[in-house]
Formats: C-alpha cells, structure tokens, sequence
C-alpha cells in the first residue's frame, strides 16, 4: 500500500515515507531533512517559512508523492 505524503505531514514522516526526500528537496533549495525543527514543522510550514507558494508546496509533493509511488512499485 503506498503511504500517500501530504504537505501537512511532519518532515520527519516524510523522511520516513520516502528515502529519497533529501534528493527531492535539494534543488529547491529546502534542506528541511537536516533540520532539527524537521520533528515538530511541517513540509508546508517549512516551506512556507522559506517564502515557498501553495502551487510550489503542491509541486514539491506530487514529486514527493510520484516516486514513492515508483520507489512501492519497484520493491
């Protein structure tokens, strides 16, 4: 069953869901993976802290959302 990711789950959940998350993030500039709020914050929060836009957030998670989609299928 794949774990769907939504934009209102902690980053630590998301860490947890998808493997490759720090790869995903990266070229967004978003290095939420190694932060210590990453526990308490959601993506959507940290993102929105770092000026981020509802589409952009939306963009982040469908990305998020496809390859643990491919990452499921492949295991």
């Amino acid at each position: 069953m794949i774990k769907k990711i939504l934009k209102t789950d902690l980053i630590k959940d998301i860490l947890e869901k998808n493997s490759n998350t720090p790869e995903i993030l990266l070229p967004y500039g978003l290095h939420c993976f190694g932060c210590a709020i990453n526990i308490y914050e959601s993506l959507e929060a940290g993102a929105k802290a770092h000026g981020f836009s509802d589409e952009m957030i939306d963009e982040i998670v469908a990305k998020l959302n496809e390859d643990t989609a491919k990452n499921e299928s492949s295991a």
